[in-house]
Parts: C-alpha cells; sequence; structure tokens
C-alpha cells in the first residue's frame, strides 16, 4: 500500500461498482472520471468471486498508479490486503476500525460510515482516517436508510471532528452547493455520476462546484 500521507482526503469522491456502472461499465466509468477530476475512488461489490474481484481491484490500483487517487474497497479486508489497494470504508457493521488498523497495518486509509451524530464522535474517537455522514439526501442506491442527515446536522458534524469528513446520499450537482458550504472536505457520490451520459463531463461540474462553494 502505498503511504496514505501523499493522498488528500477530500473533494469529490466517486462509489462505485458492476450495478452501480451499467450505463458505462465499470472501466470506462473510472477513467472518465478520472478525467475529469475525482479525487478518491471507492470499489463496492456486493457479489461477486472473491478471486475476480482482488483481480478487479489489481486493475484498477494499476490504472491509477502515479495519479495520486486512493482506491478504497468497501468493506473487504480480505480484497483490500490481497490487492494491494489504498485502503477499506466500513459501515457500522462492519469490523471496527481499530481492528481493521491490525489487519491492514499504519500506512492504510480506513473509512467509517457515521448514521448520526452519536456514531460521528464515537468515529472521531477511533482510528479511522475520515468519517462519512450518510445519507444526507434521499437516494434510490442505499436502501434502509434509518435516518437522514439533511444540511442542519451535517453542520453540527462538520463541528464535531477535526477528522476528514465526507457527504453521502442523494448529493447532485443541484444539491452539491449548500453541501460544500457546511465545509465538509469532500463529497462521495454514485448516481451523479454513474448514470450520467457524459461521466467525465459530469465529474468535472460537480469538482467545480465543490471548489467553487467550500469555504
Amino acid at each position: 500500500m502505498d503511504d496514505k500521507h501523499t493522498f488528500q482526503l477530500k473533494g469529490i469522491y466517486l462509489v462505485v461498482g458492476h450495478q452501480e456502472a451499467n450505463l458505462h461499465g465499470l472501466d470506462e466509468t473510472i477513467v472518465d472520471a478520472v478525467h475529469g477530476g475525482i479525487s478518491m475512488i471507492q470499489i463496492r461489490e456486493k457479489l461477486g468471486d472473491t478471486q475476480a474481484l482482488v483481480e478487479q481491484a489489481k486493475s484498477i490500483k494499476s490504472y491509477l498508479s502515479g495519479k495520486n487517487i486512493p482506491l478504497i474497497i468497501n468493506d473487504r479486508i480480505d480484497i483490500a490486503l490481497k490487492s494491494g489497494a489504498d485502503g477499506v470504508h466500513l459501515g457500522q457493521s462492519d469490523l471496527p476500525p481499530e481492528d481493521a488498523r491490525e489487519l491492514l497495518g499504519p500506512k492504510a486509509i480506513i473509512g467509517l460510515t457515521v448514521n448520526s451524530l452519536a456514531q460521528l464522535e464515537k468515529g472521531d474517537q477511533s482510528t479511522a482516517d475520515y468519517l462519512a455522514c450518510g445519507s444526507v439526501f434521499p437516494t434510490v442506491t442505499k436502501k434502509n436508510i434509518s435516518a437522514i442527515w439533511g444540511i442542519e446536522e451535517l453542520s453540527k458534524a462538520r463541528k464535531m471532528t477535526s477528522k476528514p469528513l465526507f457527504a453521502i446520499g442523494g448529493i447532485n450537482e443541484n444539491n452539491l452547493a449548500e453541501v460544500a458550504a457546511t465545509g465538509v472536505d469532500g463529497i462521495a457520490v454514485i448516481s451523479a455520476i454513474c448514470q450520467a451520459q457524459n461521466v467525465e463531463k459530469a465529474t468535472g461540474q460537480l469538482v467545480s462546484l465543490f471548489h467553487k462553494h467550500s469555504p
């Protein structure tokens, strides 16, 4: 794994898997998003053969080499280890960040989703490198959402932690400005990029909006 300190944990963060990239295909979506200025990429594959997922991650990691864009694997610590990805993103039902740190080592980037201010406070005290608040708005890409953050709660979250903070869930070109204005370090997107007719253009627009409206 590369040294995480060479990466800036900020900007527009693409979360993608084969299901999300069904319009253009996974490889094309990633290449176009990179050309559009994406800052981080998370591979989220709920299904599939483990070895095939490892090879897929290795291929993406090879493509990203030298581009200063970290590759994060959702949930699957085993795939992150075997593929040489830069880290993992964990949910509340996954291994705690401390256990993931023991397995992946000090250089790994570990992200943690938080669904409430109470979870954020606990996550702030963990070894996670960044926290992701979600879902900010209703979204069709994530089911069983227990609560919606909204802008007011997201603003509170920003004041509660000095860790890099990402917002995720239902964010697109129409509401990104108000999310960026809360001072979050980055915004994770799925549909706004994966389902765009022109992925590179859509990514570039989101990147531009984020930088324009961030404090």
